[in-house]
């Protein structure tokens, strides 16, 4: 809660007349990748696994883009910004595995911190952005 709106809704896109602005996003890519190693042991590298060993590494990315917009006019807009978040982790047995799909919304949160910063950076230098005329 950055205390810059007095309310928040969220609303499809038919309820977005009742708001004064409009934060709209647009996800361009997501990836994973996973990659497994037997550390050059074949069959006999699995037992590593079960002792503990990484089985390999996930790789999540996200790239979007977000834009603030009056409710009125959605293709005048007030600001933009373009996030890519990269999370690399190791993966075994006994940990790391559904890191790979929670972090899909970890992803987009903390994609968006730098995001809400630079609004609130460009509010305090220029006010006036966020006024609308209805």
């Amino acid at each position: 809660n950055a205390g810059m709106f007095s309310s928040v809704s969220l609303v499809d896109s038919s309820g977005a007349g009742k708001s004064d602005l409009v934060l709209s996003g647009t996800i361009r890519s997501t990836g994973w990748k996973r990659t497994r190693t037997t550390y050059m042991l074949g069959p006999v590298g699995v037992i590593l696994w079960l002792l503990g060993a990484p089985m390999g590494e996930n790789v999540n990315t996200v790239e979007l883009d977000v834009q603030l917009a009056p409710a009125g006019a959605p293709t005048r807009s007030a600001w933009q910004y373009s996030m890519q978040f990269k999370d690399e982790h190791l993966v075994g047995v006994y940990y790391g595995r559904e890191e790979s799909i929670e972090n899909y919304s970890t992803a987009i949160q903390e994609t968006l911190k730098p995001a809400l910063a630079d609004l609130m950076k460009i509010v305090a230098e220029r006010p006036d952005i966020l006024q609308t005329t209805k």
